[in-house]
């Protein structure tokens, strides 16, 4: 069995991922979904693993011939290791902003669907320890919290009313250079998105002009972000269960409305946490939530006027009323 497919059963293992359960397997057909859906492939024929496989390719339809090349390979790929294969295409209704943001909504949708109907327990993903780094950046550069230092999440909810997991079995220890060096030894030819060479999208700008860069100064720097990305797990999870522990936090977190008597009266650093937890009961998410955010949130709760306003990324309010607040959509 090849290192790779040893160090991914492994970290299967760990993940503890029921044999009985029903999989899908999202496939672009670039080096890391391919790596994933053949390394899958692999445990089932040696008889590691019993679950159900279904390979799901998104049409994004944004590259015209090239994109329907991508639907062929797939359904071919997937077709040559006996894997179930489900597939959808993009309307242009799915794209009416950033474009990065807007296809990324769209290809969770599709998955989602699927696993919905084919009554699946998870969804598989390809993310690497190179788009671990990435996403760290990304959101450092944003001006995220904890959470966003944090990164991706090896395991979470698909959504917030979705009880399905979505997983990323090869994120803590798969770099990119691992991916396309399985897919040559195996004689798979992966294809190529010529999108990732744009630097219209942020997140190539980051790979190809920012990461060089870093690299001159820490040649193992996709390593060491992806591990800094563990260390702010970990103090995350640290906060979190102080959060449920104290009882001060806890009311405030459990509250439709915080009192703002209630909130003034914690240490303000401990405000920052209370209020990001807040949101994050409220809105299933803290996406798009920046320090900005909780930090002006907090300065309304201190302000001496009532009837004021904060607003939240994603059409909310935070109003102030009487001594409380409270989200609220801004349209309502």
């Amino acid at each position: 069995m090849p290192g790779f497919v040893k160090k991914f059963l492994s970290e299967w293992r760990r993940l503890g991922v029921k044999s009985s359960s029903t999989l899908i397997a999202g496939v672009s057909g670039g080096a890391d979904s391919c790596a994933l859906l053949y390394a899958l492939s692999e445990l089932r024929a040696n008889e590691k693993i019993g679950n159900r496989i279904i390979a799901a390719h998104f049409d994004h339809a944004l590259r015209g011939e090239d994109s329907a090349q991508d639907l062929v390979f797939v359904s071919g790929f997937a077709a040559s290791l006996g894997v179930e294969f489900r597939t959808a295409a993009a309307n242009p209704d799915d794209y009416s902003g950033n474009l990065e943001q807007d296809a990324r909504r769209a290809r969770y949708r599709f998955l989602e669907s699927v696993a919905l109907s084919e009554k699946a327990d998870a969804v598989l993903t390809g993310h690497t320890q190179n788009d671990q780094a990435e996403t760290v950046l990304i959101n450092m550069i944003r001006g995220s919290g904890p959470s966003g230092v944090s990164g991706m999440p090896v395991r979470r909810r698909l959504s917030g009313s979705c009880e399905i997991e979505l997983l990323r079995p090869m994120l803590l220890w798969a770099t990119r250079a691992d991916t396309e060096r399985y897919c040559v030894e195996s004689h798979i030819n992966f294809r190529d998105d010529d999108m990732n060479e744009d630097p219209s999208f942020s997140r190539v700008r980051i790979r190809k002009s920012l990461i060089p860069i870093l690299k001159d100064l820490n040649p193992n720097i996709i390593l060491t972000l992806a591990r800094s990305a563990e260390n702010a797990v970990e103090a995350q999870d640290a906060l979190d269960w102080f959060a449920v522990q104290n009882e001060q936090i806890s009311n405030i977190v459990e509250s439709e409305e915080i009192a703002v008597a209630e909130l003034n009266d914690l240490p303000p650093s401990i405000r920052n946490l209370a209020v990001r937890k807040w949101l994050e009961t409220r809105l299933g998410t803290l996406k798009r939530i920046s320090r900005a955010n909780t930090i002006a949130v907090i300065d309304l709760a201190g302000s001496r006027k009532s009837g004021r306003i904060v607003e939240i990324p994603g059409e909310y309010v935070v109003l102030k009323h009487e001594g409380k607040l409270k989200l609220t959509n801004k349209h309502s």
